[in-house]
């Protein structure tokens, strides 16, 4: 999946890392959709900071595993509960379905979609991190 084409932003650092996505048993516009929301509410949460950064990483273990992390303000503890739930947003504008149809993407490939808080990270950016996890094949080289 190239991510690099959804980033359109000034004045913001997106690094993204590699993963062999070739090997992952998903849908590619599913998974597609599901990297470009997570993405963009990343750079929505750094929009405006002098040192906005986000990075997309991922790793091969029992499952595939997408992070996408920003050093913005995360996500106010009253709303964890609500994260994932349909129509539930912070932002202004914007339906809150996003995030409760990409974990329903996730799990309908066998995969999951969590949210990681700053205090649980060992290597994050000190804001939000979702983390994408999919089955994939360990057998093919």
């Amino acid at each position: 999946v190239e991510l690099c084409n959804i980033v359109g932003r000034q004045g913001l650092s997106l690094e993204v890392g590699s993963l062999p996505l070739e090997r992952v048993f998903a849908d590619q516009t599913q998974i597609r959709m599901v990297m470009v929301n997570l993405i963009n509410n990343a750079l929505d949460a750094v929009t405006g900071q002098k040192d906005g950064g986000v990075i997309v990483r991922g790793h091969l273990a029992k499952m595939a595993t997408i992070e996408v992390l920003d050093n913005g303000p995360g996500v106010a503890g009253d709303f964890e509960a609500q994260l994932f739930q349909p129509f539930a947003s912070t932002k202004t504008r914007g339906l809150g379905i996003g995030l409760s149809i990409c974990r329903t993407i996730a799990e309908s490939h066998g995969g999951r979609l969590t949210y990681v808080r700053p205090s649980e990270q060992q290597d994050g950016l000190g804001g939000a991190m979702f983390r994408l996890e999919l089955p994939w094949d360990e057998q093919t080289p």
